[in-house]
C-alpha cells in the first residue's frame, strides 16, 4: 500500500533515489488556472526575476506597468508538497503554525492615458487571461532556468492565441531555452498546428474508441507533406481526433 519509488527513496536506494528526485525536482505540473502566489513570492525575493516578469507583462500588451506584492495578516495552509516535506523531516507531530503561511496581497498598477495617473487594482480584478499569464511565468521561467520539464493541461485556456504561440516560441528557441527545457501540453487551439511553429513529430492527437478509451498517436503516422496546411487538414478530419457531433435537437 506504498509507492515503490517513495519507499526506495526513503531508504536511499542508489538506483531509485535519482528517479524519485527527478519526479520531485525535474518535473513541474501546471494547469490552466495556476495560482499567482508562486510568481508573486519569487518577485519579492528575486529582483532579476521581477524585472523579467514585468517585461513579459508589458510585452504582452496587458496595460500593466508594475506589480505590488505584500504579505497580509491572514494565514493559509502551505502547499501539499511542502507540507509533506515538513512532516517527513519532523521527529514528532508538526504544530499547526508550521503548516500555515501568510497570504499575499497582489496589486497591478495601470496608468490612466489622459491624466497619467497610476491606479492600483486588486489582482483578483484582472481578467482570467491576465492572471493565467502572470501565474504561468513562474512555471516557465523555473523550467527554462533549470532545464526541467513542464506539463500543462489546456495551455491555451484563457490565453489569446498570440500569447500561447509566444510561450512556445520561447521554448523552441535556443537563444531563450539554453538548457533544453521542455513543455508538454494539451490544447484545443488549432492555430498552433503550424509547421513554422511546431515540427510534425511534436504534434500528437488523442481519439476515443467505441469503448470510450483514449488512444494517443503521432501526426507523423499520416506522413504529412512539409508544406501541408495542418490546421485545415485537421479540421477536415484528415488526421482524426475530431468530435462527431449530433444534431443537438430540442
Amino acid at each position: 500500500n506504498a509507492l515503490y519509488l517513495s519507499v526506495g527513496a526513503a531508504f536511499n536506494h542508489p538506483q531509485l533515489t535519482p528517479i524519485y528526485e527527478w519526479f520531485q525536482e525535474g518535473l513541474r505540473i501546471g494547469h490552466h488556472n495556476p495560482p499567482p502566489r508562486l510568481t508573486a513570492e519569487r518577485m519579492m525575493q528575486d529582483r532579476s526575476f521581477r524585472r523579467i516578469v514585468l517585461g513579459w507583462l508589458r510585452d504582452a500588451d496587458l496595460g500593466i506597468e508594475d506589480i505590488s506584492v505584500r504579505p497580509s495578516d491572514r494565514l493559509r495552509p502551505v502547499g501539499p508538497s511542502l507540507r509533506e516535506r515538513i512532516r517527513a523531516r519532523a521527529a514528532g507531530p508538526v504544530p499547526p503554525r508550521f503548516v500555515m503561511t501568510h497570504q499575499l496581497e497582489i496589486f497591478s498598477q495601470h496608468r490612466v492615458t489622459d491624466t497619467g495617473e497610476r491606479i492600483l487594482f486588486d489582482f483578483d480584478e484582472e481578467s482570467d487571461g491576465t492572471r493565467c499569464f502572470f501565474s504561468l511565468a513562474w512555471y516557465c521561467l523555473n523550467v527554462l532556468a533549470k532545464g526541467r520539464v513542464l506539463v500543462v493541461d489546456e495551455l491555451d485556456a484563457s490565453l489569446h492565441p498570440h500569447m500561447t504561440r509566444k510561450i512556445l516560441e520561447i521554448f523552441n528557441s535556443p537563444q531563450t531555452n539554453k538548457k533544453n527545457a521542455q513543455i508538454v501540453f494539451t490544447t484545443h487551439d488549432t492555430t498552433l498546428l503550424d509547421q513554422d511553429l511546431l515540427r510534425r513529430d511534436q504534434v500528437w492527437f488523442t481519439e476515443k474508441d467505441k469503448a470510450g478509451a483514449s488512444h494517443l498517436y503521432s501526426l507523423i503516422e499520416y506522413c504529412p507533406r512539409k508544406d501541408e496546411a495542418l490546421q485545415r487538414g485537421y479540421l477536415a478530419g484528415r488526421y482524426g481526433a475530431v468530435p462527431l457531433l449530433g444534431g443537438f435537437r430540442f
